[in-house]
């Protein structure tokens, strides 16, 4: 009899979004350990719609499910490609080719994961990441959320954060930080780059650095990385952030969205 073979990834959670009780699901995948320049063997975890391919999502605004009131979602400059990972991994889902995590031995003691590879974890009820997080290693996870008072995120999230009043406002209500700045930039005394950050050599993964895991070990300082990415979205986030700094109307350089 020929052996089963394992599978990939797992459905960790189908239900509704905590952000407006849309049917959204969650799958970890990653289980066959691969290499990834930046985040090395970690296990990703996709927040998506159940029924709806994450680029038309996007493009008809329901990513408001997964991704609640992320300033990316609609500036158009989510570091997340929707056509590769996302939409590879929902397709897979809707063929079935993950089980329930219910339904499959895992071993994955061993293992470290990102709490939110593409959507919020905020999207996600509680309990299910803490039964995961209770499961593996260690983990890392952002959420733009922080804003909604999720502060039990705080415990294993950063806020993610694109200004130093950014930054202040969400250290006030509990959270870490992981500032987005630009090349040149000054950091503020609680700061430091990234080791993954390519002004400090880029060297360090995230599995063997875990730094991004909100107040798990303790309050530490708040990482920041130089601005990065596909050269349309690194020029249209400039462009934005100089219009908002100078509290200026940016909407011209919007993309277009229905809803």
């Amino acid at each position: 009899m020929a052996r089963k073979r394992k599978p990939n990834g797992i459905v960790l959670y189908e239900g509704p979004s905590m952000l407006d009780g849309e049917p959204i699901v969650v799958i970890v995948t990653g289980l066959k350990r691969t290499e990834n320049r930046k985040t090395g063997t970690m296990l990703q975890s996709f927040i998506m719609l159940q029924d709806t391919p994450p680029c038309d999502a996007a493009n008809q605004g329901l990513d408001r499910s997964i991704c609640g009131t992320c300033k990316h979602r609609t500036w158009g400059t989510c570091y997340v490609n929707l056509g590769h990972s996302p939409y590879n991994v929902y397709k897979a889902y809707k063929r079935g080719s993950y089980p329930n995590i219910n339904d499959v031995e895992i071993d994955i003691e061993d293992r470290t994961m990102r709490i939110g590879s593409y959507g919020d974890p905020a999207a996600v009820p509680n309990k299910i990441w803490q039964d995961i997080i209770s499961k593996i290693k260690g983990v890392t996870g952002y959420t733009h959320q922080w804003k909604k008072s999720n502060t039990y995120l705080a415990s294993y999230c950063m806020a993610s954060v694109d200004s130093k009043a950014e930054a202040r406002r969400a250290k006030a209500l509990g959270f870490r930080t992981f500032r987005i700045i630009l090349e040149g930039e000054d950091l503020l005394k609680d700061e430091y780059h990234c080791p993954a950050d390519k002004v400090v050599g880029g060297k360090a993964t995230c599995d063997n650095c875990l730094g991004c895991n909100g107040f798990i070990g303790g309050d530490r300082k708040n990482p920041v990385i130089t601005l990065h990415g596909s050269s349309y979205k690194v020029l249209r986030y400039k462009r934005i952030m100089k219009l908002r700094n100078r509290k200026q109307k940016f909407t011209q350089l919007l993309p277009s969205r229905v809803s």
